[in-house]
């Protein structure tokens, strides 16, 4: 759809929500529900996360896997970021630091892929560092729904300072 296809009240910003149906016909612009394909708009958000694993290895982390603590202090996954590229794995790798026997993960199983069976295989680390991430608004019991993208590291902020998630909905409290 161009520019001048879209009425006034139409999303100049993406919203949380899927656009669908505006039309411009020969009378002029109409709403045809479900006759063309859908417009997608994602909203991304900048958010923090304590980086409690991560796939790879200490030394080339490809995936990191984040969390935040709950009201109860409960380090709960919260999602997980695409592959890091080189200078981004590189930057991590150099903080990491292997997880003790009493990491609040140890026995754990992560799906691959939402809905998938498959599981990874984790290496866990102390969760002494935070992330800023870049991630769409769709969530499913405060999980997010699909990969985060890795930002950089908050070395400004520390852990306790997460936003923390409300241990009985999953939601940030």
């Amino acid at each position: 759809m161009s520019n001048e296809a879209a009425p006034e009240n139409f999303p100049s910003s993406p919203t949380a929500s899927g656009t669908d149906g505006a039309q411009k016909t020969d009378h002029g612009l109409e709403y045809r529900s479900c006759q063309i394909p859908t417009l997608h708009q994602w909203r991304r958000e900048s958010s923090e996360a304590i980086i409690g694993g991560v796939t790879g290895s200490l030394r080339r982390p490809n995936v990191l896997l984040l969390g935040r603590y709950d009201t109860t202090g409960r380090l709960r996954l919260v999602g997980k970021t695409v592959p890091l590229k080189a200078a981004a794995a590189q930057e991590v790798a150099a903080l990491l630091t292997p997880a003790g026997p009493d990491h609040p993960w140890t026995g754990a199983r992560f799906s691959a892929r939402w809905g998938s069976r498959d599981l990874l295989d984790p290496v866990l680390v102390e969760p002494d560092h935070v992330a800023e991430v870049s991630a769409d608004t769709a969530q499913e019991h405060g999980v997010g729904r699909h990969p985060v993208r890795y930002v950089r590291i908050r070395r400004d902020l520390p852990p306790a300072q997460v936003r923390k998630l409300d241990a009985d909905r999953g939601r940030p409290a």
